[in-house]
């Protein structure tokens, strides 16, 4: 069964990375969730619901044990790249923002994209009666960069890495265009942030907090710590596909445990369902002329992949945290990825070489081909 599960913060929330556990006076959510926490948030749920785990004063233990292996799977965070058993869990899309009415959904546009937002003059009165001329953004202006090659040397056509525009989310209007490769002005893209000037996504909010070191506070030590909510009539969500039935419930997610109200709607009742990038996620994968990273990936090796030519503007680096009956004792590795939105121009339409086992099923190495 694909279920489309929707997740509304209940309040402001925090998403980690490989900084947050760094000596730093600036600590800054991520915009969307590890793929690693969604699973243990899942995992988690699915384990409570079928009553095969039980909270003690001391921790979460079970009894049958045997029973949870087979619902969640034996894959951990030492054998993510060689086991690839998540038990009854058969995919975990990445994380994406839908509208509130089901009907839409938004994913980061590719790095080939140029999006530039036009302005237009107004003006406003002051306090004090005094008219002020003011620019206001318009429509968005989306151009599309092609593969040129000088011999065997290859390059995108007009690409700026300094002054290329920021990457934002999507939605349906824009992917169909993209993907017919229509060279158009669309509303159809929102920033991240939202600010006075633009409606963007993901709300910021700045306070004070008192630095931590192993999640203990260090006195007289101070930062700014950076967390977000949702603007309105926007959740996130992911496709789950799933041997079995989940509910409705309450998930924690993210470095401070943020809470989420989670909700539980088939994907084929849903407008989602027709989207082309959730369409194309619930396809095997193939090769193509052009491939473009929907989730962050992973590779042994990033240079070494069959291609032309990609474009990667830069690398991620994802933390894995070890802990030990809700202790945190540290990072347990840290993994370089390669960003949503990535471009590759693969040799003969061959596949990327990517990491497998369960890092393929629970939202990473998800690409779409063109």
């Amino acid at each position: 069964m694909k279920y489309l599960l929707t997740f509304k913060p209940l309040g402001h929330f925090f998403f980690g990375n490989e900084r947050t556990f760094r000596e730093d006076y600036v600590a800054r959510s991520e915009y969307f969730p590890q793929p690693t926490q969604v699973l243990g948030a899942l995992r988690l749920t699915l384990a409570q619901q079928y009553g095969l785990i039980k909270q003690y004063r001391n921790g979460r233990y079970t009894k049958r044990p045997r029973e949870l292996q087979a619902l969640t799977g034996t894959a951990k965070a030492d054998t993510f790249m060689s086991n690839d058993d998540l038990g009854k869990i058969g995919m975990i899309s990445p994380m994406f923002i839908v509208y509130r009415s089901l009907e839409d959904a938004l994913f980061p546009t590719p790095f080939d994209v140029h999006a530039q937002i036009g302005y237009g003059m107004g003006s406003v009165m002051t306090d004090t009666g005094e008219i002020v001329p003011v620019a206001y953004p318009q429509k968005v202006s989306l151009s599309y960069l092609t593969l040129s090659h000088i011999g065997p040397h290859y390059y995108l056509d007009g690409y700026d890495a300094k002054g290329h525009a920021p990457q934002m989310l999507g939605n349906s209007a824009f992917w169909k265009a993209y993907m017919g490769e229509e060279e158009r002005a669309i509303n159809a893209v929102f920033v991240y942030e939202h600010t006075s000037e633009h409606k963007g996504v993901f709300v910021p909010h700045t306070q004070v907090g008192i630095a931590l070191e192993a999640k203990q506070t260090i006195a007289g030590k101070f930062y700014a710590k950076q967390d977000y909510t949702l603007r309105e009539g926007f959740l996130f969500a992911c496709v789950l596909e799933l041997d079995g039935e989940i509910r409705e419930d309450f998930v924690q997610l993210g470095a401070e445990g943020s809470l989420f109200r989670m909700e539980v709607h088939p994907l084929s009742q849903t407008g989602v369902a027709d989207h082309p990038v959730v369409s194309a996620l619930l396809q095997p994968r193939s090769g193509g002329t052009k491939l473009v990273a929907i989730s962050e990936m992973m590779a042994e090796d990033t240079a070494a992949q069959p291609v032309y030519f990609s474009l990667i503007p830069y690398l991620r680096q994802r933390a894995e945290l070890k802990s030990q009956k809700g202790r945190f004792l540290g990072v347990h590795t840290v993994k370089n990825t390669i960003p949503a939105g990535s471009v590759f121009y693969p040799k003969d339409g061959q596949m990327l070489d990517l990491v497998q086992g369960a890092y393929a099923k629970m939202g990473y190495n998800r690409y779409i081909s063109l």
